[in-house]
């Protein structure tokens, strides 16, 4: 008996379809998925590949620091610091890694590491009182700071003085007052001192600097570089250990007093009786 051919019903889909259509789909999730992940955070790639270089010596350092651009010429040679003990501001990275509004930044080339807070966590505007998020964060740098040898610079800055007055701004002409903002950033820089030394850091390895808006990081002509330029850098410069330690042991020395001379065939002994007398 002859089998009969099935006819295709008018108006549907075959069944494979709905399978294959199922597939695609999940191979288009699959790739924006991918896109999604391959945008790497600027900050992240350079402080890893910082931290690569620094550590293996090899490639390029990060960012030179007391540079104000972000050439491809503006980078310093790395080199590993074997002299010097591993207690720095590098486990502060995690802390900039979980900041989700990014009010922290971590910078750093071969001698020097700022980890910056900005003044927006810290303080009110145009204030200089530490918040109940300030404090909390400062809190969590203590642990680091404590282990820390090297002297720690707590810098001050802030941003154009109409953005951090508000409403309170009065322009002032008279060249022989001082900036407002001096003073500011010095009180901010002293409350993040005063926290410091209050949760145990000792007092000698923290200095005081005070920037006013004078040495903003971002321009000032847009809010979100007024944003940024408002912080407070804890400052750890490297070299300044080895400065104080070769000051100390000199100061650990004691002068050396020749106590003979030898002038024109004539001997002179410091130690005779009588050499040490005051003339008559």
């Amino acid at each position: 008996m002859a089998r009969h051919k099935k006819q295709a019903v008018a108006g549907k889909n075959p069944v494979w379809l709905i399978t294959y259509s199922d597939l695609m789909t999940l191979l288009m999730t699959f790739f924006v998925l991918l896109v999604s992940m391959s945008v790497i955070d600027e900050r992240a790639k350079k402080t890893a590949l910082g931290s690569v270089s620094r550590h293996f010596a090899f490639g390029r350092a990060l960012t030179n620091l007391t540079s104000k651009t972000d050439a491809a010429g503006s980078f310093d040679a790395p080199g590993r610091m074997e002299d010097v003990p591993a207690e720095d501001l590098d486990p502060l990275r995690d802390m900039v890694f979980d900041e989700q509004e990014k009010d922290l930044d971590f910078q750093e080339n071969r001698y020097v590491q700022i980890f910056s807070i900005n003044a927006d966590v810290l303080f009110e505007q145009g204030g200089f009182e530490l918040t109940r998020r300030g404090r909390e964060l400062l809190d969590k740098v203590v642990p680091y700071l404590q282990r820390v040898e090297y002297p720690l610079l707590v810098a001050g800055h802030t941003s154009a003085r109409r953005d951090e007055e508000g409403d309170k701004y009065s322009p002032d002409f008279d060249p022989t007052h001082l900036d407002p903002t001096w003073l500011l950033s010095f009180r901010r820089s002293h409350a993040v001192y005063r926290h410091f030394t209050e949760r145990g850091v000792l007092e000698k390895r923290l200095t005081l600097e005070a920037f006013g808006q004078f040495h903003p990081r971002f321009s000032n002509d847009t809010p979100d570089g007024r944003k940024k330029t408002r912080r407070v850098d804890l400052v750890l410069d490297k070299r300044n250990l080895a400065w104080i330690r070769r000051v100390e042991e000199l100061r650990a020395r004691e002068p050396e007093v020749p106590r003979e001379y030898h002038y024109q065939g004539f001997e002179f002994n410091l130690d005779m009786p009588g050499a040490n007398r005051p003339e008559q």
